[in-house]
């Protein structure tokens, strides 16, 4: 009994020490594998890796349509991905090439706006500057208009004197934004040395150069002239007649005033009226004639030929 026992250990003995042995090689083999596999991950030493992609580039940016706006930024709209390009690169202890990608690099487009200019705004009917259309010296209009009838009264020969200058500086300037020719109601006074003083301030024709300006006003006091010392007002002694336009002053400090006020007035007397061939007028010299009263500095300067400033 002791000995079959004795036998039984030896055996049980022998056999642990079998397995033991076998789970060692087991170990022992399977920490091999795991070095094995641990180390087959480099792609130097693994032929069969798996090839790697690698994607670089940008994106393809397309402009949109073309930029009309006046602030001149483009507008871009980005699109789909870069195209991919695949190089295969044989690796080192391989016959399987490895493959690498690179992107094809797309240029990027250089989207340059299309400026316009945009429309100007069209200003109010009131703050455009005037504008004359046609020629810049415009004779007034020939009028047939009644004088004075004889034997009239001094009251009857001032109230058709208003009358003959109401006629003859009736309508409009010439001006694109046109304005009444008369600047005020003419008025027909009592002079102090007797007769009658007849005023007429009118509204010229302030287009052109300002000889053009300067001729125009003296075609209309010319003809006022005539009119007035030709109409049978024997009571008539005196007229003045002031003509309005663009003044431009400059004070000691400060920029330019632009005004409109009178830019040149003249006087004329029956004594001086009575010397002139009326029927030549158109070649004679007014300026020798009447008296000049008012003349805008910077007119008078340049119809010298003097500098401005």
């Amino acid at each position: 009994m002791a000995r079959t026992q004795l036998e039984s250990c030896r055996t049980a003995s022998a056999g642990m020490k079998k397995w033991t042995g076998v789970f060692l090689g087991l170990s022992i083999a399977l920490g091999i594998l795991l070095a094995a596999c641990g180390d087959s991950t480099d792609p130097v030493d693994a032929p069969n890796a798996a090839p790697t992609t690698t994607t670089t580039g940008d994106a393809v940016v397309a402009p949109t349509a073309a930029a009309t706006a006046t602030t001149g930024e483009a507008v871009v709209a980005p699109t789909a991905a870069a195209t991919a390009t695949t190089v295969p690169e044989a690796t080192e202890g391989s016959a399987t090439p490895e493959a690498t990608t690179a992107a094809a690099a797309t240029p990027r487009p250089t989207v340059a706006a299309q400026a316009t200019e945009a429309p100007a705004e069209s200003a109010d009917d009131g703050d455009e500057e005037p504008q004359f259309v046609g020629e810049a010296v415009v004779p007034p209009p020939v009028l047939a208009i009644a004088g004075c009838a004889p034997g009239a009264s001094t009251d009857e020969q001032k109230a058709t004197l208003v009358k003959m200058a109401e006629a003859r500086f009736a309508g409009m300037t010439v001006f694109k934004a046109e304005e009444p020719r008369l600047h005020y109601q003419p008025e027909a006074r009592d002079h102090r040395q007797g007769g009658i003083w007849l005023v007429v301030e009118f509204n010229g024709d302030d287009v052109g150069e300002v000889a053009d300006k300067k001729a125009s006003l003296d075609l209309w006091m010319t003809e006022a002239y005539d009119l007035f010392f030709n109409s049978g007002c024997n009571e008539l002694t005196q007229v003045d007649l002031s003509g309005y336009g663009e003044a431009l002053g400059r004070p000691p400090i400060g920029p330019t005033v632009i005004s409109h006020a009178i830019v040149f007035k003249t006087r004329m007397k029956k004594a001086a009226a009575d010397t002139v061939d009326w029927a030549s007028k158109d070649t004679l010299d007014f300026e020798e004639v009447w008296d000049v009263q008012i003349i805008n500095v910077r007119w008078k300067r340049e119809l010298a030929g003097l500098p401005l400033d």
